[in-house]
């Protein structure tokens, strides 16, 4: 989940355009199902609640805070991914079985470029999508049969705890795939026990 300036509610990090494209897509297709305590028992604020269903959201003002809540019901915010999407996200995403034990997860390096010039270096973001098994990720810490993240940037990780043998999916996404340049390495590295 993102507020309307581009911060990762979970983490407090600016995200990047392509992190926040693909943030959207990956909390739409998991809202509500992985809430954790942490999130729900956040301290309140004194700004108020917008739905995001306006047709032209307002900006917000210097100095002050807007929150963002995503809806899971009614009006629901989140995008389906039924068998078919996840098959086609199987298809294209480059795959790595994990047994047992601890993972830190990292862009090694590289960038997709979807702008190839002088100016432009690319940008090092990917989702990730594990899947199969049962992990925990540390950041949430909650048990999970599945669970999505994004990398961005070479400084980020993910830390999981694979409980149950599950399937690393990586991948990104993009409106235009074809234009993008290069290729990124993820390093998946095993922790000792």
């Amino acid at each position: 989940p993102v507020d309307l300036n581009g911060a990762s509610l979970a983490t407090g990090r600016q995200l990047t355009s392509g992190a926040i494209a693909g943030a959207v897509v990956v909390g739409a297709a998991v809202a509500g199902a992985a809430a954790t305590e942490a999130a729900l028992s956040r301290p309140s604020s004194t700004a108020p609640f917008t739905d995001g269903s306006e047709d032209k959201p307002l900006e917000i003002a210097k100095g002050s805070t807007e929150r963002l809540r995503l809806q899971n019901q009614n009006q629901s915010h989140g995008f389906p991914l039924g068998t078919t999407h996840r098959q086609a996200l199987q298809r294209v995403a480059a795959t790595q079985a994990l047994s047992l034990g601890g993972y830190k997860i990292f862009i090694k390096n590289g960038a997709f470029d979807d702008r190839p010039s002088a100016e432009s270096s690319g940008e090092p973001w990917v989702l990730i999508w594990l899947a199969g098994g049962r992990v925990i990720n540390e950041k949430t810490g909650v048990s999970v049969s599945e669970t999505w993240s994004t990398l961005n940037g070479y400084t980020d990780s993910l830390v999981v705890e694979v409980l149950e043998p599950t399937i690393l999916h990586a991948f990104f996404v993009d409106t235009d795939v074809k234009d993008n340049e290069s290729a990124m390495t993820v390093s998946i590295e095993r922790l000792p026990s």
